[in-house]
């Protein structure tokens, strides 16, 4: 790419240059698994978000029962 580059003040790769650049590309199949293991993670990270947001709720409830709040709110219903 460099051998492309054109300018004195700072090298840059004109448009037309640019558009042919060829990128290689892993086959298909590749591809395809790369894009399973990703939505997998995707995954993964969505079900360890709500296991936090479950455990931080715990805790709340926790420090509640600590400081006798469950009990006071029980008491108003």
């Amino acid at each position: 790419m460099d051998a492309w580059a054109t300018g004195g003040t700072f090298r840059e790769i004109s448009k037309s240059k640019f558009c042919e650049l060829q990128i290689p590309l892993p086959p298909l199949e590749i591809q395809n698994k790369i894009v399973a293991e990703v939505e997998e993670c995707k995954n993964e990270i969505i079900r360890l978000k709500r296991a936090i947001e479950g455990e931080e709720k715990n805790i709340q409830l926790a420090l509640a029962r600590v400081w006798g709040e469950d009990e006071f709110h029980q008491s108003k219903d």
